[in-house]
């Protein structure tokens, strides 16, 4: 009756990326536009972000995204 709660489609590549719209703390905490809703976004280490820059989102916890600069 609640399989709908916990099965996830599939998701495509270009979902996975996000928008830095905010710098919150230089380095470390950004606000992000994923999936036109805004997120806190943090990083595992240091990354130099500006407003503007595409992201990709490596996981979730709880309201933080995860993100990593993506290869050019």
């Amino acid at each position: 009756m609640l399989h709908w709660l916990y099965s996830m489609p599939e998701r495509l590549e270009d979902e996975d990326e996000a928008i830095v719209v905010n710098v919150l703390d230089r380095d470390k905490e950004w606000q992000v536009d994923f999936q036109a809703t805004y997120w806190i976004a943090r990083s595992r280490r240091p990354l130099t972000l500006k407003i503007g820059d595409t992201v990709r989102v490596i996981g979730r916890q709880n309201n933080t995204l995860f993100i990593e600069t993506i290869p050019h």
